[in-house]
């Protein structure tokens, strides 16, 4: 079963509990994979377990459309082929 189809069925505890691992993997993907984010949060101590990553979320400023205008190529996720 795929994490979606898992969380839309699950009890609300299941679903915060499902939602903060995949976030927090996101969060670590993200710091690994885009030099925008790695930059961004340098210095940052990154969330190490789920329960933390809303709260790093949360103390994150928000990414804005003249980062995005900036930043275009850094925001990649892999390297340009």
């Amino acid at each position: 079963m795929r994490p979606l189809d898992q969380i839309e069925f699950a009890p609300v505890a299941e679903q915060e509990r499902l939602t903060n691992r995949l976030l927090l993997r996101q969060i670590h993907h993200a710091a690994a994979h885009s030099l925008f984010y790695r930059r961004r949060w340098a210095g940052r101590r990154l969330p190490a377990t789920a329960a933390a990553a809303r709260a790093f979320l949360a103390g994150l400023p928000l990414t804005t459309r003249a980062d995005l205008e900036e930043h275009n190529d850094e925001f990649r996720a892999c390297a340009p082929s």
